[in-house]
């Protein structure tokens, strides 16, 4: 979540700061006690009225027959029909929730800028909220999208005079972000009109690939060369993959016996941090993760699919 003056839009802000956590992002997720919200984004704890990916529900429709049939898709549409909020419609359930989670991620935003700028910062000021949106979705999606984004913005809570909602695809935002970046800006050799860029956006859930060519520069105009595609293979596949993995070197029950908490660490302390971001598959080393609730230590080296080695030990 970014924000910026329309007099200064070199300077680009984000908020960083939710539940005492500092990110860049925050997770799409919200939890329900029978028909309210109670907690979302970090949080939101995992139970049967949590629910994840239902963002994708918006385009039911049109989903690709292997998203539609994933496991995360599978889980969040299980979990809405067993939901007390459930109206017997997987997207009027979706949009419901939706309008739930961004009311919560539009007040928060508002109330982060009020903290450090005062109460009265935006009086008489209008707001321009830009939203991004998967390029694989359809028209509906998008309209649905829009529909809820106004019920959630415009019905809650807002300091400005008046507020406008539009939308854009994630990779033209990215790629929009790119090229208006002063060190490509200001680099007519690198970008020229009738140029054709490819752009990747690889996210955590979603993975969307798609071309623009530009049309011009002042102002930055793209227009869509080829059609985009995307497919559920975001980071957070990865993730469950080495969870998975874990969870059989482990063994299941002494996994599944470990806190909530204690697997948490274990993905963001020894994963995310020691593993995952630091990867180069040039190097093969030794990788070492510690799980001190069941006072083990467990280590392996090897890519390619294959575990080259592993070992397990007592910790000291």
């Amino acid at each position: 979540m970014s924000w910026t003056w329309s007099g200064a839009m070199d300077q680009v802000y984000q908020i960083q700061t939710w539940d005492n956590i500092d990110s860049a992002k925050v997770p799409t997720r919200i939890q329900y006690a029978n028909d309210q919200p109670v907690a979302w984004g970090f949080a939101a704890k995992d139970s049967v009225t949590t629910f994840e990916w239902f963002k994708l529900l918006l385009d039911y429709e049109n989903l690709p027959l292997g998203v539609r049939t994933s496991q995360h898709v599978q889980r969040t549409l299980a979990r809405l029909e067993g939901w007390s909020g459930y109206q017997g419609n997987p997207v009027k359930a979706a949009m419901k929730v939706t309008r739930h989670y961004l009311a919560r991620l539009w007040r928060h935003g508002i109330e982060m800028i009020q903290d450090q700028y005062g109460q009265t910062w935006a009086d008489g000021a209008s707001c321009k909220v830009v939203i991004t949106r998967p390029a694989i979705w359809s028209q509906k999606a998008s309209a649905r999208t829009r529909k809820v984004a106004k019920k959630s913005i415009l019905s809650d809570y807002s300091p400005f005079e008046s507020v406008s909602i539009s939308m854009i695809s994630e990779p033209e935002a990215a790629a929009q972000a790119v090229l208006l970046a002063p060190t490509v800006r200001n680099r007519p050799d690198i970008t020229r009109p009738n140029d054709i860029f490819l752009v990747c956006d690889a996210g955590g859930g979603t993975v969307d690939v798609i071309s623009y060519e530009v049309q011009s520069l002042n102002p930055m105009k793209l227009t869509e060369f080829v059609e985009g595609r995307g497919d559920l293979c975001g980071a957070i596949f990865i993730d469950n993959e080495f969870e998975c993995f874990m969870r059989l070197q482990v063994g299941p029950m002494d996994w599944d016996s470990l806190s909530s908490n204690h697997r948490e660490r274990v993905m963001d302390r020894e994963w995310e941090s020691g593993i995952k971001r630091p990867f180069d598959p040039k190097k093969r080393i030794k990788w070492t993760v510690d799980i001190a609730a069941l006072g083990r230590s467990f280590a392996f080296s090897g890519y390619d699919d294959t575990i080259l080695h592993y070992e397990s030990s007592i910790l000291p």
